[in-house]
């Protein structure tokens, strides 16, 4: 939770006040002090824009994988986000602009021009 909403710039003030809950709140649920209930949790789901399955471990398993049978569990990290952390404001921002192209043609030109610019020497 905390990771989705640094990435996405949010205080917890702001991330309270979408859910109404306060910053504490929002605190306590980030350190695990206090735990959410379904209703609290699909709220931040929403919130962060994420499907409620973005915080449990085995949501994407496949049916008859190792760990049939075992319960899911929320996540502490995702390793995207651990890596999103490394990165610079800039390459931060560039993520964020490619994010808001809707049209798949015009993302796949672009992923053409980086790719280009970034084979270019000098």
């Amino acid at each position: 939770m905390k990771l989705r909403r640094k990435e996405l710039r949010i205080s917890q003030e702001k991330l309270g006040h979408m859910v109404d809950v306060s910053y504490q709140q929002v605190q306590k649920y980030e350190k695990g002090t206090n735990q959410l209930n379904s209703e609290m949790l699909q709220k931040i789901a929403q919130a962060l824009e994420v499907p409620l399955s973005f915080f449990f471990e085995n949501a994407g398993r496949k049916p008859g994988s190792k760990s049939k049978g075992v319960p899911d569990r929320v996540k502490e990290e995702s390793p995207a986000y651990q890596i999103l952390e490394d990165l610079s404001p800039r390459e931060r921002e560039l993520i964020e602009y490619f994010r808001e192209i809707e049209d798949e043609k015009f993302k796949a030109c672009f992923l053409s021009l980086i790719k280009l610019a970034s084979k270019r020497t000098i």
